[in-house]
């Protein structure tokens, strides 16, 4: 949340937001990131990259639980992963319980997701890149986190 009197400038628009459709997957994507997938254990933090390998391992995963989002994009799949019930953040030793990113790109259902959603916190990339910061993010009292960049 940014105060209004902390801007010097505020322009409104009434045009859509630009929507990023989801990448074509190929044999080859499919097979890398079975391979990622498989790396990706129940209570780890993860950084998202844009792409369909990205993409493609967050449908593979799913069937995870306890999962933490410590990344500066977020993604359409984030939002598929939270409504199946794989990401709760509650494992995350920063800001646990917060889906922390930097900027979010996808369809209208990201956009919903995350407008007016407490879960939800946007920082600066100074804190989401943070080598500092996002290596806390693997360190938990409750068990042994990863942090997994994909």
């Amino acid at each position: 949340m940014v105060h209004i009197d902390r801007l010097d400038a505020i322009t409104e628009a009434d045009h859509p937001l630009f929507e990023l459709p989801p990448p074509p997957v190929s044999d080859v994507f499919r097979r890398i990131s079975e391979q990622v997938a498989g790396m990706i254990g129940n209570g780890d933090c993860l950084q998202i990259g844009i792409g369909g390998i990205p993409n493609m391992v967050l449908a593979l995963i799913r069937d995870r639980r306890h999962l933490g989002v410590h990344t500066e994009m977020l993604t359409d799949g984030i939002v598929e992963l939270y409504r199946a019930g794989a990401i709760d953040g509650s494992r995350k030793a920063v800001m646990p319980d917060k889906i922390v990113c930097t900027f979010a790109v996808g369809q209208r259902r990201l956009y919903d997701f995350v407008d007016d959603n407490p879960l939800v916190a946007f920082y600066g990339a100074d804190f989401t890149n943070a080598p500092y910061v996002t290596g806390k993010t693997t360190m938990s009292s409750a068990s042994t986190v990863r942090s997994r960049s994909i």
